[in-house]
């Protein structure tokens, strides 16, 4: 062995240690700020525990736990694409660093495709939503007739024959829900008709969530919308129970009203179920996304009309 060869033996001996310290000091100092941030998020000081967060992954930019966590804390502060953009970071980690746990197991790459779907479709990214679920499925496609939010997502796109085909196989595994009807009846709506998608409107026994059999009558057409708010009101529900039920009445009397092509009418129900029945289910995201949309393509409008040459 030469001199020149022992020397770098003895340098790698020196250097590799040092840097397995470093990292191991840079991990130390993220879990430290992760549970500093956490501390000040559980006390609602959300933009000292997102500045934290900031401080956790710049000290250790390779932890994909560090922007997980502050994705999730994105997600309750409803800020989708931020916590959309902090999955696509993990993405670009190697997947043997992650080391994110969901429960007793850590999370695969096709369930943070699920995850970031999710906060896609939220965002208003929806063909990124569906390249998501999509790439779960993938690795999961037994779970494809359970999967609606793909559904919902493909309605958004305008892949609407997709759309067609999802909530056909979820009715497979849950027979009774009348939503799967009604987003089935809305994307064959804008395939053949609204008579058409009538006629093909998937039977439903019976859903004991109110109002949801009367918002399958009106899709039936043997309700109006009147029926509906008062199947919603009837039986002294409970305050937080009644929001529910009219959040779900207008949403879906909008999305009526939309299929008819009633637009006037379909944004006044859209957004009452935004802006005055809010609701914290995915459904409430649903809503949002849906004026939001509204709102794009009536601004489009307005410009469109202001730039139009004079009669």
């Amino acid at each position: 062995m030469t001199h020149r060869t022992i020397t770098l033996l003895l340098l790698l001996t020196i250097v590799l240690p040092a840097a397995a310290q470093t990292d191991a000091d840079a991990t130390a100092r993220a879990s430290e700020l992760m549970g500093e941030a956490i501390r000040a998020f559980d006390i609602k000081r959300h933009k000292k525990a997102l500045t934290l967060m900031a401080k956790a992954i710049e000290a250790d930019p390779k932890s994909a736990k560090a922007y997980d966590l502050r994705a999730k804390m994105h997600k309750d502060l409803k800020n989708y694409q931020a916590a959309a953009n902090d999955y696509t970071a993990i993405f670009k980690l190697p997947e043997k660093t992650w080391k994110i746990r969901s429960g007793r197991k850590f999370v695969t790459v096709a369930q943070l495709h699920q995850t970031r779907g999710i906060a896609n479709f939220k965002a208003g990214n929806i063909k990124e939503s569906i390249a998501d679920f999509d790439a779960f499925l993938k690795a999961y496609p037994d779970q494809a007739p359970y999967h609606w939010q793909r559904g919902i997502s493909y309605y958004y796109s305008g892949d609407f024959k997709k759309g067609v085909a999802q909530f056909e196989i979820h009715k497979k595994v849950n027979p009774n829900d009348v939503e799967n009807a009604v987003w089935h009846f809305l994307c064959k709506a804008r395939v053949d008709g609204a008579d058409k998608a009538r006629a093909a409107l998937i039977d439903i026994a019976s859903d004991g969530r109110i109002p949801m059999m009367k918002v399958y009558a009106m899709y039936k057409g043997t309700a109006s919308e009147t029926d509906v708010l008062s199947a919603a009101k009837a039986g002294s529900p409970q305050p937080h129970q009644l929001q529910n039920r009219l959040f779900y009445a207008h949403l879906y009397i909008g999305l009526y009203h939309e299929a008819l092509g009633k637009a006037e009418e379909a944004r006044k129900h859209i957004d009452l179920s935004v802006n005055k029945y809010p609701s914290d289910h995915y459904m409430g995201d649903v809503a949002r996304v849906h004026l939001d949309i509204m709102k794009k393509r009536d601004k489009k409008k307005t410009e469109s009309t202001a730039d139009a040459p004079p009669k």
